[in-house]
């Protein structure tokens, strides 16, 4: 099990390195939701968000970045943004955005994620002897405190980022 999300209608999704469960209230049953009843593949799914419009976000360990629609069974990849690849972690702040923490290619902001035909994203990545860029691109965690920053977990410390409209804005602290 790599994450557990309760949703707001009760039941709770469970992502494993071998696809997608769901824990249904009103069973108390467990299903597992792969194949093609689900439209979703046995993939390596690292982290899950619901966001505001019921969707559920699944991050996975190299088959991209899943839009799914719970209600339809539908499921929309980002395949052909390799800055999400590997999505490990996600998040979505005050203002609805949705990032992205990625194994390998740093901190990802999402640019209209529910355009059916094109999402794109703004990449915040390491950039080696600039103190203002990413600490690292490996992403473990993703928070923001109540001023609307956010706060990136990484394998090389934390950063924190002052501007989202500067990619060049963090402040870095390491151990």
């Amino acid at each position: 099990v790599e994450s557990g999300l309760p949703s707001r209608s009760g039941d709770v999704w469970i992502a494993t390195n071998r696809g997608l469960f769901v824990w249904e209230k009103s069973t108390g049953e467990f299903q597992y939701c792969v194949g093609e009843e689900w439209n979703l593949d046995p993939t390596d799914m690292k982290t899950l968000l619901e966001d505001q419009y019921g969707y559920l976000w699944i991050g996975t360990w190299s088959s991209s970045l899943l839009r799914y629609d719970v209600e339809k069974r539908e499921a929309h990849r980002c395949s052909y943004l390799p800055e999400l690849r590997s999505s490990h972690t996600l998040f979505q702040d005050d203002n609805d955005n949705i990032w992205v923490g990625t194994w390998g290619e740093g901190l990802v902001k999402l640019q209209d994620p529910y355009n059916e035909e094109f999402i794109s994203c703004v990449n915040y990545r390491h950039i080696a002897g600039n103190k203002h860029s990413l600490l690292d691109n490996i992403i473990y965690a993703i928070s923001e405190d109540s001023e609307g920053r956010l706060w990136i977990g990484s394998r090389s410390g934390l950063s924190i980022l002052n501007d989202p409209d500067n990619p060049n804005s963090f402040t870095n602290y390491t151990p």
